[in-house]
């Protein structure tokens, strides 16, 4: 069984100046795409059956921009808020904002209209089988994801150990205001049945399930690593599916093009996953 979690985080606050103690240092973040990015799969929610596919080579994935602002005090990160940004695919995907055109709904024309396609953070494709019989078609369509943001919060300050590791499934999460899952859907047989149209994905609060978060600093310069997995729970089109997120977000304190001490930001990166290296040793040991 498919492990279960839930959403991405919260919106971004209108300062990052959050300190609360005299000592701590609210930071803004700036998401690096070159070490960011977002798988997404959507499951049926009631059999944890995965329900789709890429578009087109790579369109389930996307890399990341955006900041969040995090507070770093007495061996320990605050992450306050955030405003992560999901780039489009380098070509439009289907179906149109909006799900594409209207079903043309009568008997000279009664199968659905072309989907159209738009610019898109993700472009999927919905395959579901009757579970009775496996090799018949129930409903196939296009999905697209846009306008995609999330944020990133915790409920207190997360213990850094090690002085480079944190647990990241202490970070909340939840799509912002605004993310959309657009479909056009029809029945697998002859099409008959259409649906198309939009719904909101946003707003879903949840947690990371990924525990192996990485921090490092050199030249004043620090580097935060978050793995993610994330799961949020929508129903699109008449079905109850999980909206699952995996990948990485990682992310310097250094404004893009501002000077960065060498060796520069990919090392400062790969720093930041040095937090996980004692853990994954434990595990490689453990499978021995």
């Amino acid at each position: 069984m498919r492990s279960r979690i839930v959403p991405l985080v919260v919106l971004v606050s209108a300062s990052c100046a959050l300190s609360g103690f005299r000592s701590a240092r609210a930071d803004t973040f700036y998401v690096d795409p070159d070490f960011s990015s977002l798988s997404i799969a959507i499951y049926d929610h009631s059999t944890s059956t995965l329900l789709t596919s890429a578009q087109s080579s790579g369109s389930d994935t996307t890399t990341l921009g955006g900041t969040f602002c995090a507070t770093i005090a007495s061996g320990a990160i605050t992450f306050n808020s955030g405003n992560i940004s999901f780039d489009d695919q380098g070509t439009d995907m289907q179906p149109a904002i909006g799900g594409g055109g209207d079903s043309a709904g009568d008997s000279m024309n009664p199968y659905p209209p072309s989907p159209g396609s738009d610019p898109a953070s993700y472009g999927l494709v919905l395959s579901v089988y009757d579970p009775e019989n496996p090799a018949s078609l129930v409903l196939a369509g296009e999905l697209a994801v846009r306008n995609a943001l999330a944020g990133i919060s915790s409920d207190s300050a997360i213990t850094i150990s090690g002085g480079s590791s944190f647990d990241a499934s202490q970070i909340n999460m939840v799509f912002n205001s605004g993310t959309t899952l657009d479909y056009n859907i029809n029945n697998g047989s002859d099409g008959s049945v259409f649906l198309n149209g939009t719904t909101a994905i946003d707003g879903t609060p949840g947690a990371n399930t990924l525990t192996d978060g990485g921090i490092g600093t050199f030249g004043g310069v620090t580097a935060i690593n978050i793995p993610v997995y994330v799961d949020v729970n929508v129903t699109t089109g008449g079905l109850d599916v999980d909206v699952v997120l995996s990948g990485s977000i990682g992310a310097t304190n250094a404004a893009p093009g501002a000077p960065v001490p060498e060796p520069g930001t990919f090392v400062l990166a790969a720093m930041a996953l040095v937090g996980c290296l004692p853990v994954a040793v434990r595990r490689m040991r453990k499978s021995r």
